[in-house]
């Protein structure tokens, strides 16, 4: 401050003489003014002179670049009002201006200003009042410096700070520090939690006040024996809350020394081990007790290595030494070569306080390694840094895990065997059905075969739904066992479901001459959320036994709902339906529905009838799958009853209404339509031609190709509307195929429909994820395809009625 004073009275004698020098020596300016003055315009620190109003009269070259001029006279040019121009915030000019009136002079004052680019700066300012000969200020002498850089690391220090004080409040230990008298200069938040006291009472006091007894003198030699060469050591003893309760704490105790090694201050971190020396009272019993276990205390030596204190009888056993035999030698020899490199990372978790814990093989008396579970625990014994070894010998656990493992591995095989064997079968069955069953469909469709014949060519297609129906319900129990069923869940129509279920069993009935009967009581919900491929397969298997089995009388499915809702009920969460399937049949007798819903399992009329014993095990999987079940009750009179519970959720929104189709055929294109070209793309030539018999006399133009190399080909020189693509075939399948095609001219719009004799849910997913537009899968009816070229294509049929 007094130097600013000086160079403040140095500029006003220079810019202002008269006022401190006689008139009659200074009627005008001297050359050592004019050199004073020239002193000032090159001084490295900002100067000024301005009049109360606010108006530069005098600035230097330094005061111009720290405010962002050229020169001083650019500046002195450029500023006309120094409260709008020059400060950050105007109002510091006109505080200023009332310290002058008051005090005559403002030093050291800290403002923002704003430089000629428009950036922000921290300035120091040092002013003084000059006053003329009638009192009044007639200007102002003024010092600046540019404090930007130190403001900027003042901001940096205090968020270091602040950073500092968030970490130490926050971590889980206590903390605090002293002066060498004792008295608590700094605390954490954790240490006023833990003693239940405000920070306000604990500063200032005295630390050892927290500490009784004779544990008071424990601490007070610890901090005394602390050195600068040994400034940190740790510490246990007792504390008395509060409360009065006692507990154990374990102080790392650090003391900061000055220059000539006497203590500044002290730092203290400390934990509560209360339950810590609780468990070291019990390990004698415990080593007593735990025969089969190791228990290993050791100690930390000069060397770095950890020598062996204590041996417990289990730790004798395990090994095959006595206790006298390892006391003093090193825990290396408990262990083998191999646990020897994990040592480094077990000391360096020691020394941290940290437990360890990890598998090793540990090494008995006869040099014998065995597996173990180890844990290692870190101990403070008499201010030496020891351990606690647990091992537990796990050889026979080991075995077991191992035996376990290859056996996991074998039904793993087995599994992927199976799965791998079922798909080929299923691919290789489904293939040849999806010719001999394509091929009788479109000889159903032929006027000109005779009576005799169509009833020959619908006796085939019979049949070989009957065949594809075992070989679903093997794959189905397969996947269930597999755990490979999911629900697929979706909105559908309710009631249509019912009535469209009636009408496929309807003409089965009636050709066995039997009363087929569907009753809904009270009300049931319309539109619903759920699995309706499950029910509807639950269903059929169920009505298809009862009508298989009931050689006359009638056959009954009944609907009702079981938590009695009215159509009034707003919205409920949860529909549970009980559907009963009844008949007049011969029942089951007491021995035999025992074993009813085991896979494979028939009665004895099921096995006079046929079949593959699984239709029931696979609905009873169905229904738990869909959060339901089923079971066989007696009906009264004679008779079979199943009952089917099946919870269903409200659907999101009303189903599209379903329209009922006349029992019709395709019998071409529609009349004026263009042209439809048609690539069939697979390896079998049988699939092609059957493909081309149903395709060719309804007026689609239709190209094949046996392999995906002659389909690019092909496809690049036809361009065709749709391919009809087998995905698995030999050289080029059916997935890169779609990908080139998809990269051709013309591709990105093709229609491809993925035919394929893949059925389960996850190869559709994968399937469709591949580029094609729609699934088809073997054997498929051929007004299945025919609605997926006309979805996709736009087309328009005629029709004519089935022969």
């Amino acid at each position: 401050m007094y130097f600013f004073s000086l160079l403040l009275y140095f500029m006003e004698s220079v810019m202002c003489p008269a006022k401190h020098f006689p008139k009659e020596k200074y009627s005008s300016p001297s050359t050592a003014s004019l050199d004073y003055q020239d002193m000032l315009m090159h001084a490295p620190l900002g100067c000024f002179q301005s009049t109360p109003e606010g108006k530069f009269i005098f600035v230097n070259h330094a005061m111009a670049s720290i405010h962002g001029y050229d020169s001083a006279e650019s500046m002195l040019e450029s500023v006309t009002d120094i409260a709008s121009q020059i400060y950050a915030e105007p109002a510091d000019r006109g505080r200023i201006t009332r310290l002058l009136e008051v005090h005559g002079e403002v030093v050291n004052h800290e403002c923002r200003i704003i430089r000629r680019d428009g950036y922000e700066i921290w300035v120091s300012l040092n002013i003084r009042a000059v006053t003329g000969s009638d009192g009044l200020i007639s200007c102002w002498h003024g010092f600046v410096s540019d404090i930007t850089r130190r403001k900027q690391s003042q901001e940096m220090q205090k968020k270091h700070h602040e950073k500092l004080d968030s970490f130490l409040r926050d971590i889980p230990a206590m903390i605090c520090c002293f002066n060498p008298q004792g008295v608590i200069t700094y605390i954490n938040q954790q240490y006023c939690d833990y003693f239940g006291m405000p920070q306000e009472e604990l500063l200032g006091s005295i630390f050892l006040d927290l500490i009784p007894g004779k544990d008071k003198e424990i601490s007070q030699q610890n901090f005394t024996s602390l050195t600068t060469e040994h400034p940190v050591k740790t510490v246990e003893h007792r504390v008395q809350l509060p409360d009065g309760t006692i507990r154990w704490h374990r102080w790392i105790d650090r003391a900061v020394f000055d220059e000539a090694g006497t203590p500044e201050y002290y730092q203290s971190v400390g934990l509560d081990i209360t339950e810590i020396k609780t468990q070291q009272l019990k390990l004698e019993s415990i080593f007593e007790a735990c025969k089969d276990i190791s228990f290993v205390i050791a100690e930390s030596c000069p060397e770095g290595d950890l020598r062996i204190t204590d041996f417990s009888p289990g730790a004798e056993s395990v090994h095959g030494y006595q206790k006298q035999e390892v006391v003093g030698q090193s825990v290396a020899m408990l262990h083998s070569r191999e646990d020897l490199e994990k040592f480094p990372e077990i000391y360096t978790s020691i020394r941290q306080g940290r437990v360890w814990r990890g598998s090793m093989f540990m090494q008995r008396k006869n040099g014998q390694v065995f597996p173990a579970l180890f844990t290692v625990y870190p101990l403070e014994i008499e201010d030496r840094l020891s351990a606690l070894g647990v091992a537990v010998d796990i050889s026979e656990l080991e075995e077991v895990r191992r035996a376990l493992q290859k056996a996991k591995e074998a039904a793993e095989a087995a599994s992927q065997a199976k799965s791998t064997f079922l798909a080929n079968m299923s691919h290789g069955i489904r293939t040849p059905m999806n010719i001999i069953m394509g091929f009788a469909r479109i000889m159903e469709r032929d006027f000109s075969l005779s009576r005799q014949h169509l009833r020959q060519v619908q006796t085939i297609s019979r049949n070989a739904d009957n065949l594809l129906r075992i070989l679903n319900d093997i794959l189905d129990m397969s996947s269930i066992e597999a755990g490979q069923v999911r629900q697929h869940a979706e909105d559908f129509d309710l009631h249509h479901f019912f009535e469209q279920l009636m009408g496929m069993l309807l003409s089965r009935a009636d050709s066995r001459g039997l009363e087929l009967s569907f009753e809904r009581a009270g009300y049931i919900p319309r539109y619903v959320h759920g699995d309706q491929g499950m029910l509807r397969q639950i269903l059929i298997n169920l009505l298809d036994n009862a009508l298989k089995f009931t050689s006359r009388g009638w056959v009954k499915c009944s609907i009702k709902n079981i938590q009695a809702r009215s159509a009034a009920d707003d919205s409920p969460d949860v529909f549970k339906l009980e559907f009963r399937v009844e008949d007049t049949g011969p029942g089951i007798s007491s021995d035999e529905q025992e074993n009813l819903f085991e896979p494979f399992y028939q009665t004895v009329a099921g096995t006079q009838e046929g079949g593959t014993g699984l239709g029931l095990a696979i609905s009873l999987r169905y229904s738990r799958i869909m959060g339901g079940d089923l079971w066989y009750e007696n009906r009264q009179g004679g008779g079979s009853c199943f009952c089917l519970h099946v919870p269903l959720l409200p659907a999101c929104r009303p189903c599209r209404d379903v329209q009922e189709v006349p029992l019709r055929m395709v019998s071409g294109l529609a009349q004026g339509s263009s042209p439809v070209r048609v690539l069939v793309v697979d390896d079998k030539q049988d699939n092609r031609s059957m493909l081309l018999a149903l395709l060719k006399p309804l007026g689609f133009q239709v190209r094949e190709a046996a392999e995906g190399a002659e389909a690019l080909q092909v496809f690049e020189h036809w361009l065709p509307h749709a391919v009809l693509m087998d995905m698995r075939m030999p050289v080029m399948d059916g997935y890169e195929t779609t990908r080139r095609i998809r990269l051709m001219q013309g591709g990105e719009k093709v229609c491809i429909v993925a035919v394929t004799a893949s059925v389960a849910h996850e190869h559709i997913n994968d399937i469709l994820a591949q580029g094609v537009d729609y699934y088809l899968g073997k054997p498929f009816k051929p007004d299945e395809l025919l609605d997926i070229l006309k979805e996709a294509l736009g087309l328009s049929y005629t029709y004519s009625d089935m022969p």
